[in-house]
């Protein structure tokens, strides 16, 4: 199993390293619960790298989350290798891949997950994201008290999305589930599935009632030198501001200046969003996941690591 904090890359823009790190959460009524969090590294080469993580719900949720990370791994190598003009559609097309490989799996009936992804260009020091749900991505400089320069939103249930749900004829209202409160998607007259997010892969029982699966995309994102991606499940953004998951990945890497930071920072914002779950036994806790890129500054040798880096993180509790 090859280490998280061997995916570095090295050109004559800016130098990446990646890092990951997963903690399973708490269901009082499921006592032998599985991390439904899966996440994604993967070298394109040359000078790209994939990411991505991916936020399972459902019955099926853990399986439904590594087999979304599995065909993004698939699909992505091939539609996502090269830069260009056509990069929003092909991250539009790996989306659709994953769903029509849900189904085709038999995983997709009320089970379902929210993803993030994104590729990072060497060359031009970019990033194409794309995401639906909340699983969420930010950009920050790596400059004290300075402001996340890029956030995705959260597809929430409100405004044009719950009217295309009421129309469907499902139901929203306000309700408390885990510890989250959040206007949810309900189908009509039952107590499920109870999804704080108007948009995720799978869960076609969701889908009749307007759940729809189409990301949002975003292109070109520009990295500043020094600065930080990270890329994180609910579990983070539930309990967590983009300015305080900024605000710990620069004092993790600050504190951390060796190979591996990556996977310390990583290791910072999943523990700094455990700290505001309650402690295990009194009360429900999600999954909590987050890929960290650390972007250094110019270096003048141009190689690049190669293949998927994400392997099996330990599912710590």
């Amino acid at each position: 199993e090859q280490e998280l904090s061997r995916a570095s890359f090295i050109g004559r823009a800016p130098r990446f390293e990646a890092g990951a790190d997963t903690m399973a959460g708490w269901k009082k009524k499921v006592p032998c619960w599985l991390n439904q969090d899966s996440h994604l590294i993967l070298s394109l080469c040359p000078g790209r790298l994939l990411m991505g993580v991916f936020d399972g719900h459902g019955r099926q949720g853990h399986l439904v989350a590594e087999r979304v990370r599995g065909l993004f791994a698939h699909f992505g190598a091939t539609l996502l290798k090269e830069p260009g003009s056509q990069a929003g559609e092909a991250l539009r097309r790996c989306f659709a891949l994953a769903q029509e490989g849900l189904v085709a799996a038999g995983l997709a009936e009320s089970s379902g997950a929210t993803a993030v992804v994104a590729t990072i260009d060497v060359a031009t020091g970019t990033v194409d994201v794309a995401h639906l749900g909340n699983s969420r991505l930010l950009v920050c400089s790596g400059m004290a008290e300075s402001d996340p320069t890029f956030t995705t939103g959260d597809h929430a249930v409100e405004g044009d999305a719950e009217r295309r749900i009421l129309d469907s004829g499902g139901e929203v209202h306000e309700a408390t589930i885990s510890g989250v409160t959040a206007r949810r998607l309900f189908l009509p007259g039952q107590s499920e599935p109870g999804l704080s997010t108007a948009r995720a892969l799978g869960n076609l029982q969701a889908r009749s009632v307007g759940l729809s699966d189409e990301p949002s995309i975003h292109l070109g994102v520009r990295l500043p030198p020094g600065g930080i991606i990270v890329l994180a499940s609910a579990g983070v953004w539930d309990k967590v501001s983009d300015g305080e998951v900024a605000e710990a990945a620069r004092r993790a890497a600050a504190a951390n200046r060796r190979e591996g930071t990556a996977k310390a920072v990583a290791s910072a914002v999943v523990k700094k969003a455990r700290s505001r779950w309650p402690e295990e036994g009194n009360g429900d806790v999600d999954d909590i996941t987050s890929v960290v890129v650390l972007v250094a500054p110019a270096l003048p040798a141009p190689t690049c690591a190669n293949g998927d880096l994400s392997g099996t993180l330990p599912r710590r509790k």
